[in-house]
């Protein structure tokens, strides 16, 4: 079970977040798990992290369901937080915040323009649900730093296709086709990604990476609220974030992933329009841990 939060983008997603922090002396790691990160050579490693929500457990029926409450960090902390995965890779504090301090002035033109082009895109797509964001500057830096080993970014956060991001949620796909054409009518394509054609693991959506007139790349992805519900839903099968989660996936995993298939492959039915379609079983692996959609 979960609460609404932003992530891929940090918008769309509904997902739990695990953050890495420093404590110097903690020996107490009953509350921590392991994630892995990959450094600046591309080697994976290994550190210790905890969720940036505080869990408090509530009695539902039989079963415990987890709720997550947020806990505010100070921007001293946020600081210490965000220099716990830049060490880790290797990186001094003055390297980390050159990178920051260059990814600030990079990403000023996104801030600039972000209302604009959010306001272009609630014209075209009225009465759809959007969110969007424009990356923050630590979030930025790291990607073109750490998470490019293709070296595609050059080291620069100008060279990002989605420092700025939106998404357009509407409750059918007939409708999200026609934001689609028109959103890809006004600006220039530079990328289409339709995995509503063409799933990805079952995951549908439409990814697009377009340019306004004045040459800035930003992404938009059109989801309806079941492609968006589905994403949020299955993110935790890949990245599990309890115990009992990684438990069921090592022993009931086929299960789990049929049922992730005939859930998508249903949304898709009635997204489409069918109205008699059939809601797939959901078995007790699946209810107990991660939850029964729709």
């Amino acid at each position: 079970m979960r609460l609404d939060v932003d992530k891929k983008f940090g918008l769309d997603s509904k997902i739990w977040s695990y953050n890495i922090i420093i404590m110097i002396g903690m020996k107490d790691k009953s509350k921590l798990t392991k994630k892995q990160i990959t450094d600046k050579t591309g080697k994976r490693t290994t550190v210790w992290v905890k969720t940036d929500k505080e869990e408090v457990k509530t009695p539902k029926g039989k079963e415990e369901l987890e709720v997550k409450k947020e806990i505010k960090r100070t921007p001293e902390e946020e600081k210490e937080f965000e220099f716990v995965k830049w060490g880790d890779a290797g990186f001094t504090r003055d390297e980390m915040e050159k990178h920051q301090q260059k990814a600030v002035k990079a990403l000023k033109s996104h801030n600039d323009t972000f209302k604009q082009t959010e306001s272009e895109i609630s014209e075209m797509a009225k009465g759809a649900e959007i969110k969007g964001r424009v990356k923050a500057p630590d979030s930025a830096s790291y990607k073109v730093a750490m998470r490019d080993p293709e070296g595609k970014y050059k080291g620069d956060v100008k060279n990002l296709k989605d420092a700025t991001g939106f998404m357009v949620i509407r409750d059918n796909q007939k409708d999200l086709d026609k934001d689609i054409k028109k959103l890809t009518d006004k600006y220039k394509v530079i990328e289409k990604k339709d995995y509503v054609k063409n799933p990805k693991d079952n995951y549908r959506a439409v990814h697009l990476i377009l340019q306004d007139d004045s040459g800035k790349m930003f992404e938009v992805q059109m989801k309806t609220e079941n492609q968006s519900k589905w994403a949020s839903w299955n993110h935790d099968i890949y990245k599990p974030m309890t115990d009992a989660q990684a438990k069921a996936i090592e022993t009931s995993g086929r299960i789990i992933k049929s049922y992730a298939k005939k859930i998508s492959d249903y949304f898709a039915k009635v997204d489409s329009g069918v109205k008699d379609a059939v809601v797939p079983a959901c078995a007790e692996a699946v209810a107990l841990t991660f939850g029964c959609l729709p």
